[in-house]
């Protein structure tokens, strides 16, 4: 890692990015991409080890090494670069779960927390940055706000439109099956990264969610 190209520098608890990480096109534009998502990544270890908040802008330049004003070619605030991170995450969580049937969405967004128990490094930053933006004041507050009124939403028309095929059980309420499929993603994933041993998230979140629309369980 080197901070305007020239100082070498360690930052605890953050893994390397390498500069080289992205090739492929060429010309100034595919520069460019390259840098700013290097810088991304760059972010993205940041916030997921420190914090939003307590990572700072020469930090995050040494780190994708790039010079502080470079950095801020690309990313002229610091709210910029958090919202370059989230765009990433939230296009990632969309890309992954774009299906027209309800079972394939169940299936999806399933694959997705497996996917997302195997990558602590992703689990940590939606954590930490979740967390810090419950203050009104944090430039995500309203960001993440949003995407668990949305998030709440999709689940229950997910499961009503299943309940209007006669695919979930019956008593269950398709808005309380939604709320207790977030809570348990986001309780069980704080427990893993505080090190409580036990059974895996996905496999609780799948026990749930076939429990609740039994066509879903395997053969």
């Amino acid at each position: 890692m080197q901070h305007s190209a020239t100082q070498t520098q360690e930052i605890a608890g953050a893994p390397k990015v390498s500069p080289e990480s992205s090739r492929g096109r060429r010309g100034p534009y595919a520069k460019t991409v390259r840098t700013r998502e290097r810088i991304i990544d760059a972010c993205e270890a940041l916030y997921a080890s420190k914090g939003f908040r307590a990572t700072t802008v020469k930090e995050i330049a040494a780190l994708a090494g790039i010079s502080d004003r470079g950095l801020v070619h690309h990313f002229p605030s610091r709210d910029d670069l958090l919202f370059a991170v989230l765009e990433r995450h939230e296009k990632r969580s969309s890309d992954a779960i774009v299906h027209d049937d309800p079972y394939d969405v169940l299936r999806a967004i399933l694959a997705q927390e497996e996917s997302l128990s195997r990558d602590p490094h992703l689990a940590e930053l939606r954590t930490v940055i979740s967390a810090e933006a419950i203050d009104p004041a944090h430039p995500a507050h309203e960001h993440y706000r949003g995407v668990y009124e949305q998030w709440s939403g999709f689940l229950t028309d997910l499961f009503r439109a299943l309940e209007r095929r006669g695919d979930l059980a019956e008593g269950a309420d398709p808005a309380g099956l939604a709320a207790s499929v977030i809570a348990l993603t986001d309780g069980l994933q704080l427990q893993r990264l505080y090190g409580i041993e036990g059974p895996t998230g996905p496999s609780i979140l799948r026990r749930l969610v076939e429990d609740h629309v039994p066509a879903l369980r395997t053969p």
